[in-house]
């Protein structure tokens, strides 16, 4: 079993858990803290040093909860997931997501949100230009919402492989949470 120090200094630790793990320590209200005030509270409290990364991660989820900017801002999209993908993101360099790591983020986005996520047209660009670039030719039933150009093809495994990541990520998520004291 994972304590909640050792979820806060794991930055493998996925965001659903982080967000768990504050909401049942200081309640919903925590969404709406400064994030310096949320970081230095969590260190005090768990005497952890908390890395920008986790911090970072944290916002994120936060952020999922509270707006709707992971669903209509395609830089947020982007960033977002590279943190639900336990990775910072380079906010100097355009580096589009690779397919695994947008659907592995929107994998978890789902989880924390708990509801059908609403992708604006932008958004909805964004993610067909990134199945585009995977070579697949009509976006994939996992985000069928992608607005892209189709061509004749098959996307069978990629549709395969995409959804054999959506399995994964829930069952490692799933086994976290089952390992953690929260």
């Amino acid at each position: 079993m994972k304590s909640k120090k050792q979820i806060l200094k794991d930055e493998k630790a996925p965001v659903l858990v982080l967000i768990a793990l504050i909401t049942k320590e200081y309640g919903e209200e925590c969404y709406h803290w400064e994030p310096l005030v949320l970081k230095a509270e969590l260190q005090e409290d768990f005497e952890v040093e908390l890395s920008d990364l986790q911090s970072d991660k944290i916002q994120a989820g936060i952020t999922i909860l509270t707006t709707d900017q992971y669903e209509t801002n395609a830089p947020v999209f982007e960033t977002l997931n590279y943190l639900l993908n336990n990775q910072p993101d380079d906010l100097e360099d355009f580096n589009p997501l690779e397919p695994e790591e947008l659907i592995c983020g929107l994998t978890e986005a789902y989880l924390i949100r708990g509801e059908k996520l609403d992708f604006s047209p932008e958004v909805r660009v964004y993610a067909g230009l990134v199945f585009h670039e995977y070579g697949m030719h009509k976006p994939p039933t996992l985000f069928p919402e992608a607005i892209m150009k189709e061509r004749e093809g098959n996307d069978d495994s990629k549709n395969e492989a995409l959804q054999e990541l959506f399995d994964e990520k829930i069952k490692l998520i799933k086994k976290y949470l089952d390992n953690a004291q929260l």
